[in-house]
């Protein structure tokens, strides 16, 4: 048996109320982790089967899985980045921010992927260049979160919120994923179940099918997670167009009847998948409509599901809502997550912030 040692972490919340969060340190071994908290150190054997989820961030400095029904996230020294990193990898668990699948996961209006063909339309004139500069004005930021939110470097929505660099994905070039694996294999079932639910077809439709095109332009926002009270999350993805038309047609389809509560399950269906890709199920629930009454004109629809994990013999459920907001050049997906209750006046919340912030910059230009 392979043990390994790695010390120095801190978790950010207790295993239990009370309990202590910092020095932690690890025994890895093919069973398990012995995880060490506090000093004297509070012991407790965590075998692999009840972890899930098991996630690094990109820079190595926070990991996080799903044990016992409790999403765990522990913040990674320096110096135990290269260890942490290669027992999450060694465990078939997900470094944040390498796309399982590009484009699906990034859970974006419209964004096809390397699944399917698309049309490129790509900006050339001093007019267009100069007025996408302006997009990350509708992301979300510290200012639209309540005031016990905090920006986090590793989260369940970095599933689906790129990073925070403008992307040109009308002229990314993307590596067709192996259809025959299994991950692969769950997202084509989601985007048929998506099909269905809406009536429409992979040639029709215009969210995750051929009937879709990339954007010109776009960028996400920051995550930010609650720091007291129940687990909560949010984070919206920008995307720019060069011609207002490609939005009025996502427009037409996203005022269909059953569109945002079908969008709103493949969002779940997405954590899902990826949350459960070492080990576990997952089962997704109805979606609801959720009314966010705004002034102005912007087109919005919002919904809220569930995803609830099975693993080890544990179960955690989750919801999760998703919130569309398009005007002139501009479509927005924002996206809120957490346990507990159900909070419908921060999904009500954010999708006011979105709406305002299109509203105040006008939405046709998305100017500099």
């Amino acid at each position: 048996m392979t043990t390994t040692r790695i010390d120095g972490l801190q978790l950010r919340r207790p295993l239990v109320d009370g309990g202590p969060t910092s020095p932690v340190s690890w025994i890895v071994t093919d069973d398990g982790i012995t995880h060490l908290a506090g000093e004297p150190a509070s012991v407790f054997d965590i075998p692999w089967h009840q972890i899930g989820g098991f996630t690094v961030s990109a820079d190595g400095s926070v990991v996080s899985a799903m044990v016992a029904g409790e999403r765990l996230e522990w913040v990674v020294p320096t110096s135990a980045r290269k260890s942490v990193r290669a027992v999450v990898v060694q465990r078939g668990g997900r470094v944040a921010g390498h796309r399982i699948l590009a484009g699906v996961a990034l859970g974006s209006a419209i964004v096809v992927g390397a699944l399917v063909s698309y049309l490129a339309i790509t900006p050339t004139s001093d007019v267009t260049r100069s007025s996408w500069r302006g997009i990350t004005n509708y992301a979300l930021s510290a200012h639209d979160v309540p005031a016990n939110f905090a920006p986090s470097t590793n989260s369940v929505l970095s599933i689906v919120v790129p990073g925070t660099t403008v992307e040109h994905p009308s002229s990314t070039t993307t590596t067709t994923p192996n259809p025959h694996s299994a991950i692969n294999q769950q997202f084509d079932h989601m985007t048929s179940t998506f099909y269905a639910c809406e009536g429409l077809t992979a040639a029709t439709d215009r969210y995750y099918g051929k009937a879709g095109q990339f954007p010109d332009f776009q960028v996400g926002s920051r995550v930010y997670a609650a720091t007291s009270g129940h687990a909560q999350e949010v984070g919206s993805l920008a995307q720019w167009y060069a011609t207002t038309t490609m939005v009025a047609k996502d427009r037409a389809q996203m005022a269909r009847p059953a569109f945002i509560g079908c969008a709103t399950q493949s969002v779940a269906t997405q954590l899902g998948i990826v949350l459960t890709q070492s080990t576990g199920t997952f089962t997704v629930g109805d979606a609801q409509s959720v009314n966010i009454v705004t002034p102005g004109h912007v087109f919005h629809r919002a919904a809220v599901s569930t995803v609830t994990i099975t693993s080890g013999g544990n179960q955690v459920t989750l919801w999760v809502s998703l919130i569309v907001a398009v005007d002139g050049h501009i479509e927005t997906d924002s996206f809120v997550e957490g346990q507990g209750p159900v909070d419908t006046g921060l999904i009500k919340s954010i999708g006011s912030a979105i709406v305002g912030k299109i509203l105040s910059s006008g939405g046709a230009t998305a100017s500099a």
